[in-house]
């Protein structure tokens, strides 16, 4: 460390960097503030998935009151009602929706795969490819931690494909959007077209659930 004329030079992530005695005192007086207030008021972490690393969702720990209420927008008054939907289901069907489970989204190492062989991969990375009860559930879980309904139903999805869901009538369907594909779709899109097993897609990865 060297001190001269009032001015330290410090090592900083590898590189040497001079700040005035008035600049350090302002970052230590931030640092030491801030420290303070995590103290006393712990911010919420918001836990929300990354490709290839798991993400947990506990459908008992929901908290059921964020979707009592209508919403204005209807992007996400449509996306409620499916998680009313779900949570109505795993109500009926607790054995298999009431328990803690995990969702990845794995990594894209090809260029293209049938549904068929999506659901496969899904199968050989966990337990199954997601139906739209997971789905939904993970959605709901995302909101629980924090995430807004404006950046699930709203906003462009920041993923680079879209993930390969079973939909309520046993076909499969597409999500959420495609960052790579340059569809600008919300993490909440629902696409119309009903996949079969031989159709061929890109832009796509299975949304793989885990259980215990």
């Amino acid at each position: 460390m060297q001190i001269i004329k009032a001015q330290i030079t410090l090592p900083v992530n590898g590189r040497e960097m001079t700040f005035s005695e008035e600049e350090l005192i302002a970052i230590l007086e931030e640092h030491f503030s801030q420290a303070k207030t995590e103290q006393q008021e712990p911010s919420r972490t918001i836990h929300e998935p990354k490709k290839g690393v798991l993400f947990e969702v506990n459908p008992n720990g929901i908290n059921l009151s964020l979707f009592q209420e209508e919403r204005e927008d209807s992007n996400q008054e449509k996306m409620r009602q499916i998680i009313l939907e779900a949570l109505d289901e795993m109500n009926n069907n607790p054995g298999r929706y009431g328990k803690t489970f995990w969702t990845l989204r794995p990594k894209k190492t090809w260029v293209l795969k049938t549904v068929g062989e999506l659901v496969k991969l899904a199968k050989a990375k966990g337990d199954h490819n997601a139906d739209w009860v997971e789905w939904a559930l993970e959605l709901a879980q995302r909101i629980t931690n924090g995430e807004s309904w404006e950046a699930i139903c709203n906003k462009p999805d920041t993923a680079n494909w879209y993930r390969l869901v079973q939909w309520k009538d046993g076909y499969y369907r597409l999500v959420g959007g495609s960052r790579e594909g340059n569809a600008k779709f919300p993490e909440s899109d629902v696409d119309y077209y009903r996949c079969k097993t031989s159709d061929s897609f890109n832009a796509t990865v299975p949304l793989v659930v885990l259980y215990k």
